[in-house]
């Protein structure tokens, strides 16, 4: 019972001794001062190494140029006469290029056949595509001055008045250039041709 009374004391007093202790050994070393006089301080010199280095010139050399070969002048020849007069006789030809080419251009457009600009296809018939009817139909007209078509008739059908009306329709709607006659359009009438109506559009 007297020993538990003991123990705490004795831990108190054991540990402020060596609280005691610890703080004197610190102090003890804080407090020396080192002598800064005996220390020898060593100081290293760096030196720069400047390296000679030589300039040298470079002279540009200049080349010679050789001057170009100098043209000699051509004589000039002096023809005299010593009748004191001077004939000169051309031999060569004398061709106006104009006219010709102008000749040549104006009889070019001076006749020409007429010449298609626009054909439109005629429309199937919806009768003969309904029953699978192919045909042709030849049809006479005549391309007026202004290269329309006009007077269009049915000459041949195969099979008669079957296809007529969509050939007739579609070839009033073509356009040519019209045909030329000394350099004037005129009319060219009894202008044929043939149009076919096949299933497979061939």
């Amino acid at each position: 019972m007297i020993l538990r009374f003991l123990r705490y004391p004795i831990g108190i007093a054991f540990g402020l001794a060596l609280t005691s202790v610890m703080f004197w050994t610190m102090w003890s070393l804080t407090s020396e001062r080192p002598e800064v006089d005996k220390l020898e301080v060593r100081r290293i010199e760096f030196t720069r190494m400047v390296r000679d280095t030589q300039t040298e010139t470079r002279r540009v050399e200049k080349v010679e140029r050789t001057p170009p070969p100098v043209t000699p002048d051509m004589p000039q020849m002096s023809l005299s006469n010593t009748s004191g007069a001077t004939t000169v006789v051309s031999l060569a030809p004398t061709v106006d290029v104009g006219s010709a080419i102008g000749k040549i251009g104006i009889n070019a457009a001076a006749n020409r056949d007429p010449v298609p600009l626009v054909r439109i296809q005629p429309d199937y018939p919806q009768r003969a595509l309904s029953r699978n009817i192919e045909g042709w139909v030849q049809v006479q007209f005549t391309i007026t001055e202004t290269g329309s078509v006009a007077d269009a008739k049915v000459v041949a059908s195969d099979p008669p008045n079957m296809f007529d009306d969509a050939a007739i329709k579609a070839i009033l709607r073509w356009r040519y250039n019209p045909m030329i006659e000394d350099g004037t359009p005129v009319a060219r009438p009894g202008m044929q041709t043939i149009l076919r109506f096949n299933l497979d559009g061939k």
